[in-house]
Order: C-alpha cells, then structure tokens, then sequence
C-alpha cells in the first residue's frame, strides 16, 4: 500500500509541473486569441483529459482516501488551463492598485 501512494504522488507531482505548463502554453497561445467557440471546446477537453487521468491513476495504484483527495484537487487545479493568466486589455487600470 505505501509503495502504491508513493507512485501514485509521484505521478502526481509531474503531472501538476507538466499540466501547469502545458495549461500556461495553452492558455497564451491557443485560448486568448480563439473564438470563444474554440475556448469552450478546447477547456471541455482539458477538463476532461485531467478528469479521465486522475481516474485512471486513483483505479491503477488502488490508494486510500487520503490519497484520493490530493489526486482529485491536483487535477481539479491542473484542468483549469488559465493559471492566473488574464488579457491585459479587459482590466480596468485602477483594479490592480493597493488602496
């Protein structure tokens, strides 16, 4: 059992690194400039990319429960390709100011 947590974590961890880039990339080049059209179909299959992933990693490695819920907050975090990432444009200028 211990052994299966550790992979599973492991994978998890490179997962989070490799989806926070790739939703970065995807977030700056692809959603942005897109069609909206294009943003919803491309989010729903990221969405469910990551959901099909922590599935299969949480019935592979048979984890606890535990386990479990760092897996699906991982890959609730990682299916959200917009990590932070806003156009400029759309920010009223005296939004980002401490008053």
């Amino acid at each position: 059992m211990r052994g299966s947590c550790i992979i599973a974590l492991a994978v998890m961890a490179f997962c989070l690194m490799l989806g926070r880039k790739l939703g970065w990339v995807f977030s700056k080049v692809l959603l942005y400039p897109a069609p909206i059209f294009v943003d919803i179909l491309v989010s729903i299959a990221w969405g469910a990319f990551f959901a099909f992933l922590t599935r299969w990693l949480i019935e592979w490695r048979h984890v606890g429960i535990i386990i479990k819920l760092m897996l699906y907050g991982a890959g609730a975090y990682v299916a959200m390709p917009s990590y932070g990432l806003f156009d400029e444009s759309t920010i009223r200028p005296n939004t980002c100011e401490n008053t």
